[in-house]
């Protein structure tokens, strides 16, 4: 059975910082809040936003032509 994924819970107008790091070359999107950035080797990226709206959002790393959601992102009402 595959291991079930993280999911970070914030609440609707928190500010998000996450910080990633990775041994390899990729782009993470946020979907439904529409948030990308780019992870070189080794080096720390910051990902912020404002959760503005409720919802359950999938990170996904895009290598190339395929995509992996990594995390879950669920924003609750105020």
């Amino acid at each position: 059975m595959p291991k079930a994924l993280e999911t970070l819970k914030v609440t609707e107008g928190d500010r998000v910082e996450i910080v990633f790091t990775s041994d390899a070359a990729m782009e993470l999107h946020l979907h439904g809040i529409d948030k990308t950035v780019r992870l070189t080797p080794g080096a720390p990226v910051t990902l912020a936003f404002t959760a503005n709206h409720a919802g359950r959002f999938p990170m996904e790393s895009h290598v190339g032509k395929r995509h992996v959601s990594v995390l879950y992102i669920e924003v609750h009402p105020q």
